[in-house]
Parts: C-alpha cells; sequence; structure tokens
C-alpha cells in the first residue's frame, strides 16, 4: 500500500492526476480494440473458410465488445478517481 502512495504522490507532482488516468482509459481502450480486431482478423478475413452470413456479423460484435471494455474502463476510472478524491479528504 505504501508503494502506491509513493507513486500516486510522484505521478501527482509531474502531471494532474485525473488527466494522468484519462490517457491510461483511452491507451487501454484502444489496445482492447486492436487485441480483438487482430483475433478477429486472424479467425474471420480468410474467404475459404468463412460463408458470407458469418462474415457480415464481425463489425455488430467488434463493435459493441469495444463499447462494452470502453463502459468497463470508464467506471474502473471513476472508481479510482472517486477513491482518490475520497483519500483527499
Amino acid at each position: 500500500m505504501e508503494f502506491f502512495k509513493i507513486l500516486y504522490n510522484e505521478i501527482s507532482k509531474i502531471i494532474n492526476i485525473e488527466l494522468f488516468f484519462t490517457l491510461v482509459f483511452i491507451v487501454l481502450n484502444i489496445l482492447i480494440i486492436l487485441i480483438i480486431a487482430k483475433k478477429i482478423n486472424k479467425k474471420s478475413f480468410d474467404i475459404r473458410y468463412e460463408s458470407e452470413e458469418e462474415k457480415r456479423y464481425l463489425i455488430p460484435i467488434i463493435t459493441i465488445t469495444s463499447i462494452c471494455g470502453f463502459i468497463v474502463l470508464y467506471i474502473a476510472r471513476l472508481a479510482v478517481l472517486n477513491g482518490i478524491k475520497k483519500q483527499k479528504l
């Protein structure tokens, strides 16, 4: 626990902590989208093995999964920021 307090103090000296967590949030969302797209790309865009009907569902799957990841990470970001604000009080 002491490590996280020291880490928080050092980060807050350099950059606004809310800006830091917002940037981490954006980077994690981009990584999730890229990982999902890469996994689907390996399996699904080979014309020999996939039918047209299966290909039609790929974009909605990527979109829904990305939105769910975005929501989960946003809730985590809010929880972290609320925890930081409560610790300051």
